[in-house]
């Protein structure tokens, strides 16, 4: 019992981890959109010297660089997010109970602190690893889920960054050029 005790510790570390590197990314994505506009009115003022051609490459890159970090701010709120309201149809978990374990199962379940302690010390140590296992389970399957999403995001920040470089870099090289 006491190690699934631990593994059910460590998803929560673990699930706690990834909504606070998920964080550090919303932060970067904030920069990144900063940056963007802050390219883009560098770029504005030299628009009048700018080809037809070079015009609509910029716009381009803009608004793929805008879908990418909408993306980046979708997976990353889905990552973070309530995941256990649809967890048990997602995860495929309505055939066990997870009582004791899950807060959501321990309130249902029980309407009273009397109630919840008898059937605690009624319940045998078999049942009760049967349930713990099935909260670990549901650990396990919501931070897979979350990590998914967030390595997701992860991705198109990364683009997103990669494309404001280019922009940057254009800005720099038009101001430098008139």
């Amino acid at each position: 019992m006491k190690d699934i005790k631990w593994h059910i510790e460590r998803y929560d570390t673990l699930r706690q981890y990834l909504s606070s590197r998920a964080s550090i990314i919303f932060g970067i994505n904030a920069i990144v959109i900063s940056g963007l506009i802050f390219i883009v009115q560098n770029i504005v003022e030299f628009k009048n010297q700018l080809l037809i051609w070079e015009k609509i490459v910029l716009l381009v890159i803009f608004l793929i660089c805008i879908v990418l970090i909408a993306l980046s701010f979708i997976y990353l709120s889905m990552s973070i997010g309530n995941v256990w309201k649809r967890g048990r149809k997602q995860f495929k978990i309505e055939d066990f109970d997870r009582y004791f374990y899950h807060p959501s199962d321990t309130v249902k379940k029980f309407d009273s602190f009397n109630s919840f302690k008898n059937s605690y010390e009624n319940t045998s140590e078999k049942k009760q690893k049967k349930l713990a296992l099935g909260e670990l389970y549901t650990n396990v399957k919501t931070f897979h889920f979350r990590y998914q999403y967030y390595r997701k995001a992860i991705k198109y920040t990364t683009l997103s960054i990669l494309l404001i470089m280019i922009l940057f870099g254009f800005s720099i090289f038009e101001s430098l050029a008139f």
